[in-house]
Formats: C-alpha cells, structure tokens, sequence
C-alpha cells in the first residue's frame, strides 16, 4: 500500500504516478536502474528527482542497486520476484 501513495516526485503519488513521470513508461517496465532512481529520491522527492538527475539521486543510486544485486539471491526475494 505504501508504495502506492508515497510522495515520489512533485506532484506524483505512487511509484506508478513516479515511473509514468519520470520515464513516461509503467513501474512493471522499469529497469533496476530506473526503479533505483526513484527510490534514490527518498526520503525528500520534491528536492531529489530522477528527472533531471540531482547530485544525490546520481550518488545514491548506484548504492541502491548493489544492494538489489546482493539481495537478489534470496529465496525470499526470488519469490517476491516471481509475482
């Protein structure tokens, strides 16, 4: 439910509202450097956007996403991930 309304960006609501805003295509279809992006924003969206790329969106990322890559072998992540 949270990831559905969270504030994501100015004006948007929702990673799908983020996803639509940022990259004009749905959160089913982002990549992981995309979904790392938008995440990279939080805790303050209005101030860290993905579009155009705010000096902490662009540090923060790529931690985001090793850490994805680390978790990824989990049974309990690649059963989320199989929904």
């Amino acid at each position: 439910m949270y990831l559905k309304v969270i504030e994501t960006g100015p004006g948007c609501f929702g990673v799908e509202a983020a996803a639509q805003h940022y990259f004009h295509k749905s959160a089913k279809n982002l990549s992981r450097a995309e979904a790392a992006m938008i995440v990279a924003g939080f805790p303050n969206p209005k101030n860290f956007t993905a579009r155009p790329m705010t000096r902490r969106v662009s540090w923060r990322y790529p931690q985001i996403l090793r850490e994805m890559n680390n978790i990824e072998g989990d049974e309990d992540v690649r059963a989320l991930l199989k929904n």
